[in-house]
C-alpha cells in the first residue's frame, strides 16, 4: 500500500516580535490572534470626506482659540492655587484632567492629504506616513504613539509591521486600543 502524503502547509509568516515581554511584563496577545479592530478601516464615502474636511477648515481657528482659552485658564488656576496653596502635584493631576477630554486633534477631522489618500485606497501613503515619523525619533527614544487617523489606511496590524521595521513593539504597559490609539516602545540606543 503506497503511502499517503503527509499534508504540506505553508511556513508560518514571520512575523516581528510583537509580543515579547519587557522588564518582566506579560506580553500582549500575537497580532494574528487579535481581532478585526487591528484590521485597515473600510474607506469612508467621498461626500462625507469631504464634508468632513470643509468642517475640518472651518472649524480649525475655533479651535485653536479653544485650546489657548484652555491653557490660559489652567494656568491662571495653577497659578493662584500655587500661591495660596502651596501644592504641585493636584495642579498637575488638574491640567491632565482638564486637556485629556479636549483632544488637540478632534478624531472626524480630515486632511487634505487624507482626503486625497483615503478614498484611493493607497496604503503606501499611511506606510510612508509612519516610517517618516517614526525615522525622525531620536536613538534616545523609548515611548511613541500613533492615534488612529495615522494608520487608518493599513490598520493596527499594518502599523506595527512598518514599527518593527524601525525596531519598535506594542508597548506592553499600555493599555491596547487599535481603533483610537497605538502605544510603541523601544529600547534605547545609545547616541553616536
Amino acid at each position: 500500500m503506497p503511502a499517503t502524503p503527509s499534508p504540506s502547509f505553508p511556513p508560518p509568516p514571520s512575523h516581528p516580535p510583537y509580543g515579547q515581554p519587557r522588564y518582566g511584563a506579560a506580553p500582549h496577545p500575537h497580532p494574528q490572534s487579535l481581532s478585526s479592530d487591528w484590521d485597515p478601516a473600510p474607506p469612508r464615502s467621498r461626500t462625507g470626506l469631504i464634508v468632513r474636511h470643509l468642517c475640518t477648515v472651518l472649524y480649525f481657528p475655533v479651535h485653536v482659540l479653544l485650546i489657548i482659552a484652555l491653557a490660559v485658564a489652567v494656568f491662571a488656576f495653577g497659578l493662584v492655587a500655587e500661591l495660596l496653596i502651596f501644592f504641585d502635584k493636584p495642579m498637575e493631576r488638574a491640567l491632565d484632567r482638564a486637556l485629556d477630554p479636549f483632544p488637540f486633534r478632534p478624531r472626524w477631522w480630515v486632511t487634505w492629504s487624507e482626503l486625497r489618500h483615503e478614498r484611493a485606497g493607497d496604503p503606501e501613503f499611511y506606510r510612508a506616513r509612519i516610517g517618516e515619523r517614526l525615522g525622525r525619533k531620536k536613538p534616545t527614544d523609548t515611548q511613541a504613539f500613533f492615534r488612529f487617523h495615522t494608520y487608518r489606511g493599513i490598520g493596527a496590524r499594518g502599523l506595527l509591521d512598518v514599527a518593527a521595521e524601525h525596531g519598535w513593539q506594542l508597548d506592553p504597559d499600555k493599555k491596547l486600543r487599535p481603533l483610537r490609539q497605538v502605544d510603541l516602545a523601544r529600547k534605547a540606543r545609545q547616541a553616536t
